[in-house]
């Protein structure tokens, strides 16, 4: 399976060396061959040696403040995509990071999850309520 972005050799000059580093590191195996020549060359191009790219990746992920917006909560690259999910609000609430590969999928299904469960057990108290009220009101 190849990386979503077909122009993506084309663009790797245009990564931050951190990006490189993830990209390497998470997303190598899904890469094309010509993206594994590309960002291999790339990373020797820029003298990047293995205890430089696990130097940032380190320091993106020991990063626990909150990134901006269009920016992976992971490793902060800003190389995001949001791919055709149809939810009622039309909001582009699901990412992909291209660089890491981090995804909000498993966070929203978490949220949706939780708040289906409250909703349920809202449902059942109303239910109970009227069903008290009736009874009461069968009795009176």
């Amino acid at each position: 399976m190849s990386i979503i972005s077909r122009d993506l050799a084309y663009k790797m000059h245009e990564y931050s060396d951190f990006e490189l580093a993830f990209l390497l590191k998470n997303r190598y195996g899904n890469l094309t061959p010509e993206s594994q020549q590309t960002l291999v060359y790339e990373v020797k191009q820029r003298e990047l040696s293995p205890a430089r790219l696990t130097d940032l990746m380190e320091e993106k992920l020991a990063y626990s403040g909150s990134y901006g917006m269009g920016e992976c909560s992971k490793c902060s690259s800003d190389k995001i995509e949001f791919p055709e999910v149809v939810n009622k609000g039309r909001e582009k609430k699901y990412y992909i990071c291209s660089v890491c590969g981090h995804h909000t999928f498993k966070e929203a299904m978490q949220a949706n999850a939780a708040k289906s469960k409250k909703v349920a057990i809202l449902a059942a108290a109303i239910l109970i309520i009227v069903l008290s009220l009736v009874m009461f009101l069968v009795q009176a």
